[in-house]
């Protein structure tokens, strides 16, 4: 795997920063839930011991241990054994969409991302990131240093969404080169066939992989909330099209509608957790709604 490389100037940098810093507040947000939450049970289940680490919980040495060996010792549990995950962003044209006083669709999958990035990496598991529109982008192998997510959030500051989708081409390419069985989280709009999303998809699932599917859209996709006589644009073949909204809203959502059910439904099938999410939804419930369980 290439490794990206990256030009940085000032503005970039503020970009990595703000992403950095929003990774870490968002996920320190959804911690702070957890606690408070009756749900918070990872169930972890003790399964050896090993060296004590810098950042660390201090909670998990084993001071009895110590006292015997002079050595300092932490606990480890089932949940903490190694994991790799792939973050994979769908960068067509169609994710820079954005409603006024929202946030792009990729600037919210990045968001997201960088903020599972860091709760997988404070935990010791290794994350990857690859990206795609209509080639395969392989940005980051997978590892777990803080150093490595702080490149990786330089990545995903430097990616901008353009082109059309390759969807089922760019994901079959993705699966056949993976490494070892690993975590597949992916983000994307999915404006294509729901049966073609799920036979991509469930290409993972038979090569063993888990998958986590973050389906990602705007408010106004969802509800449509223009008056009158509107042009439409397709941003990926720039295809316009004119229509009164107000006589096609009715049976614009409830379409809208089935097609998100179509996707959820088609997942379940084939044992993928799919999150529908919107750009308005707080990043806290975002993650909650991946919490173990559904994978």
């Amino acid at each position: 795997m290439n490794q990206l490389t990256i030009e940085l100037d000032y503005k970039s940098l503020a970009k990595i920063k703000r992403l950095d810093v929003r990774a870490k507040i968002i996920s320190s947000g959804f911690l702070q839930g957890m606690h408070r939450s009756s749900r918070q049970g990872f169930s972890k289940k003790f399964s050896e011991y090993r060296r004590y680490g810098p950042g660390d919980d201090l909670k998990l040495i084993d001071w009895k241990l110590y006292a015997k060996t002079d050595k300092y010792y932490v606990k480890k549990f089932e949940a903490e054994a190694a994991m790799t995950a792939y973050l994979i962003l769908d960068t067509s044209a169609s994710m820079d969409y954005r409603s006024p006083a929202s946030t792009s669709k990729y600037d919210y999958s990045a968001s997201l991302a960088a903020a599972l990035a860091y709760l997988m990496i404070r935990q010791h598991d290794s994350v990857g990131l690859i990206a795609f529109s209509e080639k395969v982008q392989w940005c980051l192998s997978a590892k777990n240093s803080v150093k490595h997510f702080l490149d990786l959030t330089a990545c995903l500051a430097s990616l901008k969404p353009s082109g059309s989708t390759c969807f089922a081409e760019c994901l079959n390419r993705i699966n056949g080169q993976l490494p070892k069985k690993c975590l597949i989280i992916l983000f994307s709009d999915l404006l294509e066939l729901p049966s073609v999303t799920i036979n991509s998809l469930s290409g993972f699932r038979h090569a063993g992989h888990d998958v986590l599917l973050f389906h990602v859209l705007d408010r106004a996709e969802l509800e449509l909330p223009f008056e009158g006589i509107v042009e439409f644009e397709d941003p990926e073949t720039g295809l316009k099209i004119a229509a009164n909204t107000n006589h096609i809203r009715h049976r614009y959502k409830a379409e809208v509608s089935r097609f998100r059910q179509d996707v959820c439904h088609g997942c379940a099938q084939h044992r993928i957790k799919c999150v529908s999410l919107t750009t308005d939804m707080p990043f806290d419930q975002a993650l909650s709604m991946c919490l173990p369980g559904g994978i």
